[in-house]
């Protein structure tokens, strides 16, 4: 996907310069640690492997699954608060179910996972989830991203249990899969309300 990749450049870019390094430095990466994982995540985009064989296959695509993974782990072992980690197991698994059951309903089908289009907009739906379930910057990223990885691996149980044949992709959009951009959109959304708060309680005071 050489468009995507070099989408995922510019937010490099911007993300060193900009608005996008000081909300990842709220999570306590820092502007260069934003530009090496993302960079880590450009460069796993071009490596899947299998994690399983047989009727029911499942793939990995590091740096749409595996970097991301290691991120919400790096994050959840720099929280030091234990509201915030509680709210950072809780907030994927729900999330993740919630997805899972969104797409059983949509398909129908346990065998059919959710058209591309669609996929994108569970990624959406994971960042909303998110913020709300985490209300802070790692909490919602890691309840996005995590959010996305565990629906799709209760896919892979629906089809393990009905017998059906397929293939399952874990971070199979590489750079801007459905994860990661979950994970983004909750850190976006956290840092607008923050915004938005300050804001209006300049306005007040």
């Amino acid at each position: 996907m050489p468009g995507a990749r070099a989408v995922l450049l510019a937010l490099a870019v911007l993300l060193y310069f900009g608005w996008m390094g000081r909300t990842l430095s709220r999570m306590g990466l820092g502007r260069l640690g934003g530009v090496a994982w993302l960079l880590a995540i450009l460069l796993g985009s071009f490596i899947d492997f299998p994690l399983l064989r047989g009727p029911q296959a499942v793939t990995v695509n590091v740096g749409g699954a595996l970097v991301p993974l290691l991120l919400a782990v790096y994050l959840y072992l720099r929280s030091d608060d234990p509201w915030e980690r509680w709210r950072i197991w809780a907030a994927p698994l729900l999330a993740g179910v919630l997805l899972w059951v969104l797409g059983r309903t949509y398909s129908g089908d346990p065998g059919e996972s959710l058209p591309f289009g669609t996929v994108y907009l569970s990624g959406v739906a994971a960042g909303i989830l998110g913020y709300g379930l985490g209300r802070s910057w790692r909490a919602g990223f890691v309840a996005g991203t995590v959010g996305v990885l565990l629906a799709d691996g209760l896919h892979y149980l629906d089809l393990a249990t009905a017998g059906i044949p397929g293939q399952v992709w874990l971070g199979g959009g590489g750079a801007l899969d459905a994860s990661l951009l979950a994970g983004l959109l909750a850190v976006a959304m956290a840092e607008g309300v923050e915004a938005l708060r300050r804001l209006i309680l300049r306005r007040l005071s």
